[in-house]
């Protein structure tokens, strides 16, 4: 088995759901201070969710036949550049005046669709164990996965003291909502 590679790849797992779940907590409340109209439209919060997971249930397995023809390596890549832009793009969704929360649902659904790309990564280990380590392998890449599902909102947890809306070069914000991202691109 190459222990090398398994660790590499927890390593990146962790990274990806900490990308992913960084922003769940506060999403909602995000969208609102972005568009007044979010509060009128109370079930529009149910469609970026909605969307987020359908991305999630595309991707799967459109990267997983990308990684069958290509190996691992390019499509994570993909997986992570869109990671990448949408995380970008909550940086910059505070300068959007008018229908932020289309731009929101938009994000959103790329970051599910980044999500759904970086899950090729849970069966990596299958495919570089030895069948007597198999459930070490897996074991490995799941717990990966749950610290960081954990980790993310809890890098959001202590964001939430920033003050609102630090403006830099007039067009950088810097808040509660978008430190989160700018610490998930690093």
């Amino acid at each position: 088995t190459d222990w090398n590679s398994i660790r590499l790849i927890t390593i990146v797992l962790f990274i990806s759901r900490i990308q992913y779940t960084v922003h769940f907590g506060s999403m909602k409340q995000m969208v609102e201070d972005i568009d007044p109209m979010m509060k009128e439209d109370s079930a529009f919060y149910g469609y970026i969710t909605s969307l987020n997971n359908l991305g999630v249930a595309i991707s799967g397995p459109v990267f997983g036949l990308l990684a069958n023809k290509y190996g691992f390596r390019n499509p994570t890549l993909l997986a992570y550049c869109i990671a990448f832009c949408c995380n970008f793009g909550v940086i910059f969704l505070f300068n959007i005046t008018s229908n932020g929360r289309y731009f929101a649902l938009v994000i959103r659904f790329f970051a599910g669709i980044s999500a759904g790309g970086s899950s090729i990564l849970n069966t990596y280990w299958a495919s570089v164990c030895a069948s007597q380590d198999a459930r070490t392998g897996s074991t490995y890449t799941e717990a990966a996965m749950t610290l960081g599902m954990v980790f993310g909102p809890l890098i959001q947890m202590l964001c939430i003291q920033i003050p609102n809306d630090i403006i830099i070069f007039h067009f950088l914000y810097i808040n509660k909502y978008t430190v989160p991202a700018m610490i998930a691109i690093v």
